[in-house]
């Protein structure tokens, strides 16, 4: 550190115009751009010596990405280049840190991608102490599994802290106070599908886009998971729950994710039990929120246009009197076909089958 300091020292005004953070981001973007560096010299360059210039395509854009003078990113690059040159990005992934963790960590129960509340403190509006921070008073976190894209199946802790005065609990997804469970505002970024098991949301979605583009049942989305993206290169050996996605686990996600995607959207805040089966937790809600949507929640609800709709009659300046409109409904197999009369208001429906509106 002393013989980076002296190196900064010799242009004026850099130690005090970086700190410890624009060091940092100095060196990531420096590895990232190292072959950018290397193959801008000259041929008889020996590829394990930093050079001593930045080339001026990288000097610039380093200056603008992060504030810096042309001088200073000179004396950055004097003062860090060394350790940018021997860097070695595979040692400092995501992965390779949750590998220290399972080598050194899991007796500590301490886990990359640990999961804890949102919120620090406590949010419960009739607790006397609500700016009190959070308590975990658990013996010991959770085991859980995390299902992610990038890092596949992750094994991890979810912790649960408590108020202290007022005993509300608070978990990842949730807190819960006098056995109701209120969800945070929002949608997370890990959806708690199960007791031992949480997706991540970019997967959801990944599962849900199978669906609706190639059909995949969520059988075979599970085993597309399990056989090419859960990575069990990265998961310890000793682990008490299974690193296999099933088929409810994916169910479950997409019903928790369309109800808070709702709640969020509507501006309001999830509560249900929280001592039921996780199969029916939302049955009410769901039936609800589907009611809802059958009502005037699609986006056709109000649709009007030259293909779904024929004009039967004009007044004398030509305004639409009468018209027929095809309207589809939540099941995709039934369209119901509306005869209106403008002056009385009066409606005709029948139900037309095989998913298609009448043509008269």
């Amino acid at each position: 550190m002393e013989e980076i300091y002296k190196e900064l020292a010799k242009y004026p005004g850099l130690p005090q115009a970086i700190g410890m953070d624009t060091a940092m981001r100095f060196i990531r973007l420096g590895v990232l751009l190292k072959r950018s560096i290397l193959h801008a010299q000259k041929p008889g360059h020996a590829e394990d010596e930093a050079p001593d210039r930045l080339p001026d395509a990288v000097q610039e854009f380093l200056g603008s990405a992060l504030g810096l003078s042309e001088q200073h990113v000179q004396g950055c690059w004097d003062a860090f280049k060394s350790t940018i040159w021997v860097f070695d990005p595979m040692q400092h992934t995501l992965v390779a840190d949750a590998r220290l963790f399972h080598e050194h960590g899991k007796q500590k129960n301490l886990a990359a991608r640990a999961l804890y509340p949102p919120v620090t403190t406590c949010t419960n509006s009739s607790c006397p102490k609500d700016t009190a921070l959070l308590r975990d008073y658990a013996k010991a976190p959770r085991q859980v599994i995390l299902f992610t894209l990038e890092d596949g199946a992750c094994a991890t802790y979810h912790y649960k802290l408590t108020c202290p005065t007022c005993k509300t609990t608070y978990h990842n997804n949730y807190s819960v106070s006098n056995r109701i469970r209120t969800y945070y505002p929002g949608v997370p970024d890990a959806i708690e599908v199960g007791k031992h098991q949480f997706i991540s949301r970019d997967v959801v979605n990944m599962f849900i886009n199978l669906m609706l583009i190639s059909w995949t049942s969520a059988s075979n989305c599970a085993a597309i998971y399990n056989e090419a993206l859960a990575k069990p290169e990265n998961q310890p050996k000793e682990w008490e729950f299974s690193f296999d996605l099933r088929p409810e686990h994916i169910w479950n996600a997409f019903s928790h994710l369309a109800i808070l995607e709702h709640f969020e959207k509507e501006g309001d805040i999830l509560t249900v039990p929280h001592g039921s089966e996780q199969k029916d937790r939302f049955s009410e809600v769901i039936r609800k929120r589907n009611k809802l949507f059958e009502d005037e929640g699609q986006p056709e609800w109000a649709h009007y246009c030259e293909k779904c709709v024929r004009i039967t009659k004009f007044d004398e300046e030509g305004n639409p009197l009468e018209w027929i409109r095809s309207r589809w409904r939540t099941s995709n197999e039934i369209a119901i076909a509306q005869a209106i009369n403008t002056d009385s208001r009066s409606v005709q429906s029948k139900t037309v089958k095989n998913g298609r509106p009448p043509t008269s």
